[in-house]
């Protein structure tokens, strides 16, 4: 997503928050100068919600049961997908935690 301004990383969006993430200076379609990021939805502001989320965002459930499916069967061929996926959560944990504030 892009915005000229510096968005909110929490924001009250009903019925729920807008969770945005990866905040990074850079332009839009027309060389504005701005903020691009990501941008997750929650019902709450929950620590395992919030985390759920941004993982999700990266990795859908159908996706991440076949990463794990994978893992489990044969760990030699996704090692690096596996490392990656468990870097993102990690992102994930400590961004809602140290970033947001949001205690578990």
């Amino acid at each position: 997503m892009f915005d000229t301004i510096k968005p909110k990383l929490i924001e009250a969006h009903y019925p729920g928050y807008a969770i945005r993430f990866n905040l990074e200076p850079g332009t839009g379609q027309e060389n504005e100068p701005g903020w691009n990021y990501d941008e997750v939805r929650v019902p709450n502001l929950y620590y395992s919600t919030i985390v759920s989320a941004i993982i999700h965002h990266r990795y859908p459930v159908d996706a991440e049961i076949a990463l794990l499916n994978n893992h489990l069967t044969d760990p030699e061929p996704s090692a690096d997908e596996w490392a990656e996926y468990q870097s993102w959560r990690g992102f994930a944990k400590d961004y809602v935690k140290m970033t947001l504030g949001v205690e578990e």
